[in-house]
């Protein structure tokens, strides 16, 4: 027999996905469907409670604790769902102890005596807190609960899903499963957001007395649910004498489930004798409100309402100044944009509702298109023509950029808060481009290069300034010169030399175009997978990346470019885009046209047009791309054409997410 003296050495890896995983907002209490999962009250380590929302009126309670004498004890209730003006709560009036069962092949349901020993209320303070009243076994405790465990599919935020947590269509099997020849005793089954599956099984020792069994990290080896091992505890008291330092683990043995939507078995070996092994056929008894079995990814719209406003652009050429490109928008929906000139380019802004663009500078912008406009709208960062060198427009008002090192500089990039610049620049004299980073209390500073990222453009860095992302342009070069093979994604930490982005086996990844706020998530784009498919990806460490998945009908351009990730949302969460496919046919050649995407990992890859004809409000344009999202992930703005050739008319449009109160 080994003992363990941290009653949870087996969640710790839990608690530091959730740390990442769970932003908590405040707000009025409410049950939501994501408040299915394992709790626990960190002063009151080593005991807990399973809660499993079953619809909008009822949810069952299991308190997993001890009794007086150091033994284990389980408290079970169905509950219901109070609603009392804009708070929610959940009753639970008849909070039920069991006895005198065997465990085993001796169990027999008429051995099992029910008893209510007390009641309880249950509150949520918000996705990830609660308290917990019961009155049981004459004590009366308010615990102060938080959150251990986030079940797969199940909601309660964050709404675009958990990044490198897809839902599985076997989340659905999280719930309760009992043997109809068992009644009395029963497993409760968590398939949590990062893909492993926790299991409490509630059931009685050889002597009748209620017995808890806790396993984590379960994974699915081809049809089975594998537990390697599960634990029992003992030492806690109950109630006002509890103390964690008491709680001591126990190695039980191993556990595997094989299961459906409705049935399926388990079979079981324990170190311990007097449990031994053996087998039972289970049956649901149990089905969270969410996820369904077998689980269904949701769409944009289960998660969002949508509202699409097009920007009237006056029809016009590059020549007469009426060319406007979008840019980037921000939390309140303003929009950034340059409009093209016959030589250079002004600066415009859109406020929500306004009737007509803002002229915010002359023609003095640089030719090539560039427009930031920070999260709280109010800052937009550019690129001058003469000279060549960032500008600030703060209300309206021009600021001049200080401490540039560069004769020219060329601004590719900036941290979502605009506090970071980034770009490249030259001396007068030398045709070669360096990286750089500025912000207003260093001036302008290089970035580290050596022979195999000179050249390297930065596109993004995190609000501090200490990661920024970017790509090197690859060529391909023979006897009748180079050409561009594609891009390789590069990254700086902490002021010190770039270095290639590569997924969890070690593959190259393509270009990096953009980063959450903290530079921890990075996407990119065009990153070959099994030598022949290009895919966007996302990266998180050098052991933890994935890929964004494909579309049908895309193709590649002429440099071998299908998807691009334009901007993420600051959290990660959200990302927008374009990708490749068959356009318009030019007299006997078929040309390459654009489309918009948007990834979140619950919904996967979206085309935008698609979108669009499911909410009935289609955009007929010939080409799109989104190219900018706000930092909260509430606006996407859209840039395109309706025509071609020097018939072609810009299109501007904005999609407006508004999140469902009941969004999983």
């Amino acid at each position: 027999m080994n003992i363990s003296t941290n009653p949870l050495a087996n969640l710790g890896r839990l608690l530091a996905f959730l740390a990442f995983a769970c932003t908590s907002t405040a707000r009025a209490s409410i049950v939501e469907s994501g408040h299915s999962a394992i709790w626990f009250d960190p002063a009151r380590d080593g005991e807990g409670l399973t809660l499993q929302v079953l619809d909008d009126e009822r949810a069952v309670l299991a308190i997993f604790t001890f009794d007086e004498a150091g033994g284990q004890r389980w408290l079970l209730d169905l509950g219901r769902i109070v609603r009392e003006g804009d708070d929610e709560f959940i009753e639970f009036p008849t909070l039920t102890a069991t006895r005198g069962a065997q465990f085993g092949e001796d169990f027999d349901p008429s051995d099992v005596v029910r008893e209510v020993v007390g009641q309880a209320t249950l509150r949520f303070t918000d996705c990830d807190r609660g308290t917990l009243v019961y009155t049981a076994y004459g004590q009366t405790q308010t615990i102060q609960i938080q959150r251990l465990t986030r079940t797969m599919g199940a909601g309660c935020g964050p709404i675009n899903g958990v990044l490198g947590a897809p839902i599985r269509s076997y989340a659905g099997e999280s719930g309760s499963w009992f043997d109809t020849s068992h009644d009395g005793e029963g497993f409760m089954l968590q398939w949590l957001a990062q893909d492993e599956a926790v299991v409490v099984w509630y059931t009685y020792d050889s002597q009748g007395r209620q017995y808890w069994l806790f396993g984590s990290g379960g994974r699915r080896e081809g049809n089975k649910i594998v537990f390697p091992l599960l634990h029992s505890a003992r030492g806690g008291r109950f109630g006002a004498d509890f103390d964690p330092a008491d709680v001591q683990l126990v190695e039980w043995g191993r556990l595997e489930l094989d299961l459906d939507c409705s049935e399926g078995g388990v079979s079981y070996t324990s170190v311990l004798p007097e449990f031994g092994s053996g087998t039972q056929t289970l049956t649901r008894l149990l089905q969270l409100q969410r996820p369904g079995c077998p689980s269904v990814n949701p769409k944009l719209t289960d998660l969002y309402t949508i509202e699409v406003t097009e920007f009237p652009i006056a029809p016009g050429t590059p020549m007469d100044g009426n060319f406007i490109l979008a840019q980037s928008v921000a939390n309140d929906g303003t929009v950034a944009a340059i409009v093209r000139t016959s030589s250079n380019n002004k600066l415009l802004r859109r406020r929500p509702g306004a009737s007509d663009w803002e002229v915010l500078s002359g023609p003095d912008l640089s030719a090539q298109p560039f427009a930031m406009i920070a999260p709280q709208g109010d800052l937009i960062l550019a690129n001058l023509h003469a000279p060549r060198q960032p500008v600030f427009f703060r209300a309206g008002v021009r600021e001049s950029v200080s401490g540039l090192i560069y004769d020219e500089s060329y601004v590719t990039g900036a941290s979502e808060n605009l506090h970071f610049v980034l770009g490249n620049g030259r001396t007068t004299g030398d045709p070669a481009l360096y990286p750089w980073i500025w912000n207003e209390a260093r001036g302008q500073v290089n970035l580290p290069v050596n022979s195999e990222t000179r050249g390297s453009e930065p596109r993004a860095a995190s609000n501090e300034g200490n990661i920024v992302v970017g790509y090197r342009i690859v060529p391909n070069c023979g006897p009748q010169g180079c050409v561009v093979a594609g891009t390789a994604g590069v990254r700086w930490a902490d002021q010190g030399p770039a270095q290639f982005l590569r997924d969890s086996i070690g593959r190259d990844l393509g270009g990096a175009t953009a980063c959450s706020a903290d530079c921890r998530i990075v996407f990119g784009a065009d990153s070959l997978i099994e030598g022949s498919v290009s895919q966007a990806y996302y990266w998180m460490s050098p052991t933890q990346s994935g890929y964004l998945g494909v579309l049908d009908g895309v193709i590649e351009d002429q440099f071998g470019s299908s998807y691009y990730i334009a901007d993420v949302a600051a959290d990660g969460s959200l990302a927008v885009g374009r990708y490749n496919v068959l356009g318009r046919t030019v007299g006997n050649a078929i040309q390459v046209a654009s489309g918009g995407l948007i990834w979140t990992q619950n919904t996967g890859l979206l085309p935008i047009n698609e979108l669009l004809d499911e909410i009935n409000q289609p955009l007929d344009w010939d080409e799109m791309a989104a190219v900018s999202v706000s930092s909260d992930g509430r606006w996407i703005l859209l840039q395109g054409e309706k025509g071609s050739g020097a018939q072609a008319r810009p299109k501007a449009a904005a999609l407006r997410l508004e999140p469902r109160i009941d969004s999983p």
